[in-house]
């Protein structure tokens, strides 16, 4: 009969301890490579992005046709796409063509804040409508601050704040793209707004 004696138990537990501690971070290597190897690699093509956080605002290149755009993501940084321009309106995600009045052409922002550009006197102005070249947005306190115009005739490009307070409002819209890849760039920094 095989007699087992305590101190033997005793250093069979200790060996099974030090072997479960040991495997322990090697387990968690593989999940965390794992997941890494889930994200999507940079060139990936996607379809009905909504540029919900940022338009226009790479601070690398952007291929001629092309307009960079990051996608809605709450909190967090949404994913940087490059999408091709004329394959963007902006309204419903569900418009694969948009319907008359959401092209980028037609996309406005209304009652918005224009600040003075460095040189110019005068103070900030709330405008009836703007055209924006670039946004930042800040969703989560239903405001964003954007570069464009407010004047046709000449189409000073100034920065502008924009406010909203119900989900629909014109200053809650974004554009939606039909053709994107997926990138890795760093947005430009925002205009400082002053008051």
């Amino acid at each position: 009969m095989l007699s087992v004696s305590p101190s033997s138990i005793w250093k069979l537990s200790v060996v099974l301890a030090v072997i479960s501690l040991v495997s322990l971070p090697i387990e968690l290597v593989e999940v965390e490579r794992h997941t890494l190897s889930r994200r999507a690699a940079i060139g990936t093509v996607a379809n009905d992005v909504r540029c919900g956080d940022n338009w226009g605002t790479a601070s690398v290149p952007v291929p001629a046709g092309q307009v960079s755009c990051r996608s809605y993501n709450g909190k967090n940084k949404g994913l940087p796409y490059f999408c091709t321009m004329n394959k963007c309106h902006y309204g419903s995600k569900k418009d694969k063509i948009p319907p008359a009045g959401y092209s980028l052409s037609d996309w406005r922002f209304k009652d918005c804040t224009r600040y003075p550009n460095q040189g110019e006197t005068g103070k900030p102005t709330v405008v009836k409508s703007m055209s924006p070249i670039q946004i930042w947005a800040h969703n989560t306190k239903a405001y964003l601050v954007a570069t464009g115009w407010d004047d046709p005739l000449n189409k000073i490009t100034r920065t502008y704040k924009c406010s909203w307070v119900n989900f629909s409002d014109a200053n809650n819209q974004r554009p939606t793209c039909q053709e994107c890849t997926l990138q890795a760039y760093e947005d430009l920094p925002e205009p400082i707004i002053t008051p």
